[in-house]
Protein backbone atom coordinates (compact mmCIF):
# COMPACT_ATOMS: atom_id res chain seq x y z
CA UNK A 1 0.00 0.00 0.00
CA UNK A 2 2.85 2.40 0.77
CA UNK A 3 4.34 2.04 -2.74
CA UNK A 4 0.89 2.47 -4.29
CA UNK A 5 0.17 5.61 -2.28
CA UNK A 6 3.57 7.09 -3.05
CA UNK A 7 3.14 6.22 -6.72
CA UNK A 8 -0.14 8.09 -6.78
CA UNK A 9 1.49 11.07 -5.05
CA UNK A 10 4.23 11.13 -7.67
CA UNK A 11 1.52 11.12 -10.37
CA UNK A 12 -0.22 14.10 -8.84
CA UNK A 13 3.13 15.95 -8.89
CA UNK A 14 3.64 15.08 -12.56
CA UNK A 15 6.52 12.71 -11.75
CA UNK A 16 5.28 9.93 -13.99
CA UNK A 17 8.39 7.75 -14.24
CA UNK A 18 8.67 7.65 -10.45
CA UNK A 19 4.97 6.94 -10.23
CA UNK A 20 5.21 3.96 -12.57
CA UNK A 21 8.26 2.58 -10.74
CA UNK A 22 6.46 2.69 -7.39
CA UNK A 23 3.27 1.18 -8.78
CA UNK A 24 5.20 -1.59 -10.52
CA UNK A 25 6.87 -2.32 -7.20
CA UNK A 26 3.50 -2.34 -5.41
CA UNK A 27 2.21 -4.90 -7.90
CA UNK A 28 5.35 -7.02 -7.59
CA UNK A 29 4.63 -7.24 -3.87
CA UNK A 30 0.88 -7.78 -4.25
CA UNK A 31 -0.28 -8.66 -7.79
CA UNK A 32 -3.89 -8.83 -6.55
CA UNK A 33 -4.17 -5.17 -5.53
CA UNK A 34 -6.95 -3.47 -7.56
CA UNK A 35 -6.04 -0.09 -6.04
CA UNK A 36 -2.50 -0.26 -7.47
CA UNK A 37 -3.77 -1.29 -10.92
CA UNK A 38 -6.22 1.60 -10.88
CA UNK A 39 -3.52 4.07 -9.87
CA UNK A 40 -1.14 2.81 -12.54
CA UNK A 41 -3.97 3.16 -15.05
CA UNK A 42 -4.36 6.78 -14.01
CA UNK A 43 -0.66 7.37 -14.58
CA UNK A 44 -0.78 5.78 -18.03
CA UNK A 45 -3.81 7.94 -18.84
CA UNK A 46 -2.02 11.09 -17.72
CA UNK A 47 0.79 10.42 -20.20
CA UNK A 48 -1.64 9.62 -23.00
CA UNK A 49 -1.21 5.85 -23.02
CA UNK A 50 -4.92 5.13 -22.88
CA UNK A 51 -4.79 1.54 -24.15
CA UNK A 52 -2.37 0.59 -21.38
CA UNK A 53 -4.54 2.47 -18.90
CA UNK A 54 -7.56 0.42 -19.98
CA UNK A 55 -5.58 -2.79 -19.51
CA UNK A 56 -4.87 -1.81 -15.91
CA UNK A 57 -8.46 -0.78 -15.23
CA UNK A 58 -9.54 -4.15 -16.65
CA UNK A 59 -7.24 -5.87 -14.17
CA UNK A 60 -8.53 -3.75 -11.30
CA UNK A 61 -12.13 -4.61 -12.21
CA UNK A 62 -11.28 -8.27 -12.62
CA UNK A 63 -10.15 -8.22 -9.00
CA UNK A 64 -12.97 -5.98 -7.74
CA UNK A 65 -16.06 -5.88 -10.02
CA UNK A 66 -17.70 -3.29 -7.73
CA UNK A 67 -14.89 -0.72 -8.03
CA UNK A 68 -16.88 2.31 -9.19
CA UNK A 69 -13.82 4.54 -9.41
CA UNK A 70 -12.11 2.15 -11.84
CA UNK A 71 -15.25 2.03 -14.03
CA UNK A 72 -15.29 5.83 -14.16
CA UNK A 73 -11.58 6.02 -14.92
CA UNK A 74 -11.89 3.43 -17.67
CA UNK A 75 -14.79 5.45 -19.06
CA UNK A 76 -12.51 8.49 -19.25
CA UNK A 77 -9.90 6.47 -21.13
CA UNK A 78 -12.47 5.14 -23.60
CA UNK A 79 -13.79 8.68 -24.12
CA UNK A 80 -10.26 9.93 -24.83
CA UNK A 81 -10.01 7.27 -27.55
CA UNK A 82 -13.38 8.28 -29.01
CA UNK A 83 -14.99 5.01 -27.89
CA UNK A 84 -18.09 6.79 -26.66
CA UNK A 85 -20.49 3.88 -26.24
CA UNK A 86 -17.99 1.95 -24.12
CA UNK A 87 -17.36 5.12 -22.13
CA UNK A 88 -21.10 5.58 -21.52
CA UNK A 89 -21.41 1.96 -20.38
CA UNK A 90 -18.60 2.43 -17.87
CA UNK A 91 -19.90 5.72 -16.50
CA UNK A 92 -23.39 4.24 -16.17
CA UNK A 93 -22.00 1.25 -14.27
CA UNK A 94 -20.07 3.58 -11.98
CA UNK A 95 -23.27 5.50 -11.23
CA UNK A 96 -25.21 2.26 -10.69
CA UNK A 97 -22.62 1.12 -8.15
CA UNK A 98 -22.44 4.56 -6.52
CA UNK A 99 -25.54 6.70 -7.19
CA UNK A 100 -23.89 9.63 -5.43
CA UNK A 101 -20.88 9.68 -7.77
CA UNK A 102 -21.08 13.23 -9.12
CA UNK A 103 -17.85 12.98 -11.12
CA UNK A 104 -19.11 9.98 -13.10
CA UNK A 105 -22.35 11.82 -13.85
CA UNK A 106 -20.44 14.89 -15.03
CA UNK A 107 -18.15 12.79 -17.19
CA UNK A 108 -21.06 10.88 -18.70
CA UNK A 109 -22.56 14.26 -19.50
CA UNK A 110 -19.46 15.27 -21.46
CA UNK A 111 -19.75 12.14 -23.62
CA UNK A 112 -23.45 12.72 -24.22
CA UNK A 113 -22.65 16.32 -25.18
CA UNK A 114 -19.96 15.12 -27.61
CA UNK A 115 -22.61 12.90 -29.21
CA UNK A 116 -24.99 15.83 -29.59
CA UNK A 117 -27.39 14.45 -26.96
CA UNK A 118 -27.61 17.80 -25.24
CA UNK A 119 -30.74 17.39 -23.15
CA UNK A 120 -29.46 14.14 -21.64
CA UNK A 121 -26.11 15.81 -20.97
CA UNK A 122 -27.86 18.65 -19.12
CA UNK A 123 -29.74 16.09 -17.02
CA UNK A 124 -26.44 14.51 -15.96
CA UNK A 125 -24.79 17.83 -15.18
CA UNK A 126 -27.82 18.87 -13.16
CA UNK A 127 -27.80 15.60 -11.21
CA UNK A 128 -24.09 16.10 -10.51
CA UNK A 129 -24.80 19.61 -9.22
CA UNK A 130 -27.64 18.37 -7.03
CA UNK A 131 -25.10 16.04 -5.41
CA UNK A 132 -22.23 18.53 -5.36
CA UNK A 133 -23.46 22.16 -5.54
CA UNK A 134 -19.91 23.58 -5.69
CA UNK A 135 -18.85 21.42 -8.64
CA UNK A 136 -17.48 24.09 -10.98
CA UNK A 137 -16.74 21.74 -13.90
CA UNK A 138 -20.38 20.68 -14.01
CA UNK A 139 -21.50 24.32 -14.10
CA UNK A 140 -19.08 25.08 -16.95
CA UNK A 141 -20.08 21.96 -18.87
CA UNK A 142 -23.76 22.68 -18.45
CA UNK A 143 -23.13 26.28 -19.49
CA UNK A 144 -21.37 25.08 -22.63
CA UNK A 145 -24.31 22.83 -23.45
CA UNK A 146 -26.89 25.56 -22.89
CA UNK A 147 -24.81 27.80 -25.16
CA UNK A 148 -24.81 25.13 -27.88
CA UNK A 149 -28.59 25.02 -27.61
CA UNK A 150 -28.84 28.80 -27.94
CA UNK A 151 -30.07 29.21 -24.35
CA UNK A 152 -27.56 31.98 -23.69
CA UNK A 153 -29.15 33.37 -20.54
CA UNK A 154 -28.91 30.02 -18.75
CA UNK A 155 -25.40 29.52 -20.09
CA UNK A 156 -24.20 32.84 -18.69
CA UNK A 157 -25.88 32.09 -15.38
CA UNK A 158 -23.95 28.81 -15.11
CA UNK A 159 -20.63 30.47 -15.94
CA UNK A 160 -21.42 33.16 -13.35
CA UNK A 161 -22.10 30.48 -10.74
CA UNK A 162 -18.85 28.71 -11.51
CA UNK A 163 -16.89 31.96 -11.20
CA UNK A 164 -18.61 32.85 -7.93
CA UNK A 165 -17.13 29.62 -6.55
CA UNK A 166 -13.71 29.91 -8.23
CA UNK A 167 -12.75 33.27 -9.69
CA UNK A 168 -9.73 32.06 -11.66
CA UNK A 169 -11.52 29.42 -13.72
CA UNK A 170 -10.23 29.79 -17.27
CA UNK A 171 -12.91 27.58 -18.85
CA UNK A 172 -15.70 29.70 -17.36
CA UNK A 173 -14.26 32.99 -18.60
CA UNK A 174 -13.67 31.52 -22.04
CA UNK A 175 -17.12 29.93 -22.28
CA UNK A 176 -18.85 33.08 -21.08
CA UNK A 177 -16.80 35.16 -23.49
CA UNK A 178 -17.94 33.07 -26.44
CA UNK A 179 -21.54 33.20 -25.32
CA UNK A 180 -21.33 36.98 -25.04
CA UNK A 181 -20.03 37.08 -28.62
CA UNK A 182 -23.07 35.10 -29.74
CA UNK A 183 -25.40 37.74 -28.29
CA UNK A 184 -23.34 40.65 -29.67
CA UNK A 185 -21.96 41.89 -26.35
CA UNK A 186 -18.44 42.21 -27.71
CA UNK A 187 -16.88 44.47 -25.09
CA UNK A 188 -17.91 42.20 -22.23
CA UNK A 189 -16.68 39.24 -24.26
CA UNK A 190 -13.30 40.93 -24.67
CA UNK A 191 -13.10 41.43 -20.91
CA UNK A 192 -13.64 37.71 -20.40
CA UNK A 193 -11.06 36.77 -23.03
CA UNK A 194 -8.64 39.21 -21.35
CA UNK A 195 -9.15 37.39 -18.06
CA UNK A 196 -8.71 33.99 -19.69
CA UNK A 197 -5.43 35.15 -21.23
CA UNK A 198 -4.20 36.48 -17.90
CA UNK A 199 -4.67 32.98 -16.54
CA UNK A 200 -3.10 31.28 -19.58
CA UNK A 201 -1.17 33.63 -21.90
CA UNK A 202 -0.59 30.77 -24.38
CA UNK A 203 -4.30 30.04 -24.97
CA UNK A 204 -4.41 30.34 -28.76
CA UNK A 205 -8.18 30.04 -29.14
CA UNK A 206 -8.80 32.89 -26.71
CA UNK A 207 -6.62 35.16 -28.87
CA UNK A 208 -8.54 34.02 -31.94
CA UNK A 209 -11.93 34.65 -30.38
CA UNK A 210 -10.90 38.01 -28.94
CA UNK A 211 -9.61 38.89 -32.40
CA UNK A 212 -13.02 38.00 -33.81
CA UNK A 213 -14.73 40.23 -31.24
CA UNK A 214 -12.49 43.16 -32.19
CA UNK A 215 -13.28 42.46 -35.84
CA UNK A 216 -17.01 42.71 -35.11
CA UNK A 217 -16.35 46.07 -33.41
CA UNK A 218 -14.53 47.33 -36.50
CA UNK A 219 -11.12 47.48 -34.78
CA UNK A 220 -9.33 45.60 -37.55
CA UNK A 221 -5.77 46.37 -36.53
CA UNK A 222 -6.27 45.04 -33.00
CA UNK A 223 -8.12 42.09 -34.48
CA UNK A 224 -5.15 41.27 -36.72
CA UNK A 225 -2.73 41.54 -33.79
CA UNK A 226 -4.77 39.04 -31.80
CA UNK A 227 -5.17 36.71 -34.77
CA UNK A 228 -1.40 36.84 -35.34
CA UNK A 229 -0.93 35.80 -31.71
CA UNK A 230 -3.39 32.93 -32.20
CA UNK A 231 -1.71 31.71 -35.38
CA UNK A 232 1.79 31.87 -33.87
CA UNK A 233 0.59 29.56 -31.08
CA UNK A 234 -1.57 27.31 -33.26
CA UNK A 235 -0.58 27.34 -36.94
CA UNK A 236 -3.38 24.86 -37.68
CA UNK A 237 -6.17 27.23 -36.66
CA UNK A 238 -7.98 27.63 -39.98
CA UNK A 239 -10.60 30.05 -38.64
CA UNK A 240 -7.93 32.44 -37.37
CA UNK A 241 -6.38 32.58 -40.86
CA UNK A 242 -9.83 33.15 -42.36
CA UNK A 243 -10.67 35.95 -39.94
CA UNK A 244 -7.27 37.57 -40.42
CA UNK A 245 -7.79 37.58 -44.16
CA UNK A 246 -11.14 39.30 -43.72
CA UNK A 247 -9.61 41.91 -41.44
CA UNK A 248 -6.85 42.67 -43.96
CA UNK A 249 -9.52 43.08 -46.65
CA UNK A 250 -11.35 45.59 -44.49
CA UNK A 251 -8.15 47.61 -44.11
CA UNK A 252 -7.61 47.47 -47.86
Amino acid sequence: MAYSNRGNAHRLLGQYERSLRDLDRALDINPDDPFAYNNRGLTFADIGQFERAIEDYDRALGLDPNYAFAFSNRGNAFASLGEFEQALNDFSEAVRLDPGYAVALNNRGTVLEAQGRYNLAIEDYSRALDLSPAYTSAYVNRGNTYSRLGDYERAIDDYDRALAIQDDLLEAYYGRGNTLVYIGNYWRAIEDFDRALQINPEFAQAYADRGHAYYELGDYETSIADLNSAISRDPNGFIAFHDRGNAHCQLG
